[in-house]
């Protein structure tokens, strides 16, 4: 069984920079400290200043319409009901083959602060004209209200004989009835024809609904700008392609200026070869556009090359851009950021994947590759001053997906992909054991005073944390940590003021008391910071006096 921290409020001046960082005052959810740099464990690690809830997982049993929950979730999109930030449907991909899409309605339950799954059900694509998707990858939600998911997988099949080819495509969902948007001429059911066929990621569309944007992951590897000829209506519209006015060098812009350059999209012989279409024109390869995002603060175009390990931005001008630049990353490139232990520097590494913003203009970037880890990059970073920090490590074998926000930005949703077996259960913000092991799960993350009440944390009773003292204190040395009710399988840590570990054990079994000795750890530090933990989600953080 996994600890889950329980955060107990320490008395006194601290003269740690590391930990005065961990009281934290902001309420929202981008108000953490980094977490330690670490590879993948065994448990989903995030900041102390939050906690996790499962929402669902493969293998689940639909509410609805019988089957299961598919595997492999990816994009994760929450589409509000009524604009609202405590009831809506959350959309969850499946990159399986065939592929699939569960459509569940959620909402939160202000007096316990968790999230309740009311209805879960498989969008159907079976009809005739759709044939099926494959490798439901990313996707978007669309300003008035629907999801897009993508095919990140094209084939040269047409089994049905309507002339298109059967996989490669965007397809539009209507949550509410998790139908398929009919959108062929006819009325029948069919996918975005006029926004191309390519290996698609995610499509991200700007607040007035007239324009997307999309780039392709694999094939062509470049970027794509979609004019609708209707707001709010994707069936029909003219496709661009970016163009670097004199393409990369090293994976950077050799100049700040670009050209959208239109790629032919109206007949059927076209719509079948975007790829090859956008190639002959010249358009610029980023090897492996993951994710296309808009910052709500400049309104600027954020795009992930994940073969590039870079985050480009750009200022689209209609037919041309301007201010191209590398934002963020290099598979090289290291960031230093405070944690709980004191200042930590690391590696940006491979693999960044998906973007989010939040409303704030942070951008929230998820790995593929590398560590897979969450990164946090604050709107004023530059590569020349970085302001990087580090939200959450996955579970061994995983990576996170799909990462979307509550339209109040106190809760966001992501998915964690195939964990490996041997991963560990945990206990989540109901106070339960949660088991994912081996299987995909979509969770939905908080600060701790809004998800979960302590009531419902953990399996011991909660005023155990007040029992739990060091005696003597101050002392010389020699002290006993006593847990008159016992706790099991107990971790010690202790942290020097300057936020370094000086000592770390882990006692199996269960103890109402422990004998230790920091003589020689007070000799040095004078003062210690101390972190009990125990299974069932206990924590206390005590600070220790030499006398």
């Amino acid at each position: 069984m996994k600890k889950k921290l329980l955060t107990v409020a320490v008395l006194g001046l601290m003269t740690s920079s590391a930990l005065q960082a961990q009281n934290c005052t902001g309420t929202h959810i981008s108000c953490f400290t980094s977490i330690v740099p670490t590879a993948q464990t065994n448990k989903l690690l995030i900041p102390a200043e939050h906690k996790y809830q499962l929402i669902l997982k493969e293998g689940d049993n639909y509410t609805e319409g019988g089957g299961l929950v598919g595997g492999q979730n990816d994009f994760t999109g929450y589409v509000p009901i009524t604009g609202s930030s405590t009831n809506g449907y959350l959309s969850v991909n499946h990159e399986t083959n065939p592929g699939g899409v569960t459509m569940a309605e959620i909402n939160y339950n202000a007096t316990t602060k968790l999230w309740q799954l009311t209805r879960s059900r498989g969008v159907n694509f079976s009809g005739s004209s759709l044939v099926q998707t494959i490798r439901n990858c990313s996707g978007g939600v669309t300003p008035w209200g629907t999801i897009v998911t993508a095919e990140e997988q094209t084939t040269a099949s047409d089994v049905n004989v309507d002339g298109y080819k059967d996989y490669g495509w965007l397809v539009e969902i209507d949550p509410a009835t998790a139908q398929v948007i009919s959108q062929n001429t006819n009325g029948s059911q069919g996918k975005l024809w006029q926004m191309g066929i390519m290996n698609h990621e995610n499509v991200v569309i700007n607040n007035a609904g007239t324009t997307a944007y999309f780039g392709e992951d694999g094939g062509t590897h470049m970027v794509y700008k979609y004019v609708m000829d209707t707001p709010n209506n994707l069936s029909s519209g003219n496709l661009y392609v970016l163009k670097l006015d004199q393409g990369l060098s090293n994976g950077n812009p050799v100049a700040t200026t670009a050209t959208w350059v239109q790629v032919p999209n109206k007949i059927k012989a076209d719509q079948n070869n975007t790829s090859a279409l956008a190639q002959s024109l010249g358009g610029t390869s980023f090897n492996g556009i993951e994710d296309v995002e808009i910052s709500p603060l400049d309104g600027k175009i954020y795009f992930t090359a994940k073969g590039l390990n870079k985050v480009y931005r750009l200022q689209d001008n209609g037919t041309t851009a301007s201010q191209v630049e590398t934002f963020v990353g290099g598979l090289t490139t290291t960031y230093s950021f405070t944690t709980p232990q004191g200042t930590k520097t690391e590696a940006w590494g491979d693999g960044n994947d998906n973007l989010t913003f939040d409303e704030l203009g942070n951008l929230w970037v998820l790995q593929d590759g590398g560590k897979n880890y969450i990164w946090v990059v604050a709107p004023d970073h530059t590569q020349a001053n970085p302001k990087v920090r580090l939200f959450a490590s996955m579970p061994a074998g995983s990576e996170p997906t799909g990462l979307t926000f509550t339209p109040d930005h106190k809760f966001g949703f992501f998915s964690i992909q195939h964990p490996d077996a041997s991963i560990s259960t945990d206990i989540d913000a109901t106070g339960n054991t949660i088991d994912y092991r081996g299987k995909s799960a979509t969770i939905v993350v908080a600060l701790k005073e809004n998800l979960g009440t302590t009531g419902s944390l953990g399996t011991i009773e909660q005023n155990v944390e007040n029992t739990v003292t060091v005696s003597p204190n101050p002392t010389s040395g020699l002290v006993k940590i006593n847990a008159p009710k016992g706790l099991k399988n107990i971790s010690v840590t202790a942290y020097s003021m300057d936020g370094k570990i000086i000592y770390s054990k882990k006692f199996t079994g269960t103890n109402t008391s422990l004998n230790l000795d920091f003589t020689s750890q007070l000799e040095a530090s004078r003062i210690l910071m101390l972190n009990v933990e125990a299974d069932g989600g206990f924590e206390k953080m005590i600070k220790v006096l030499k006398k």
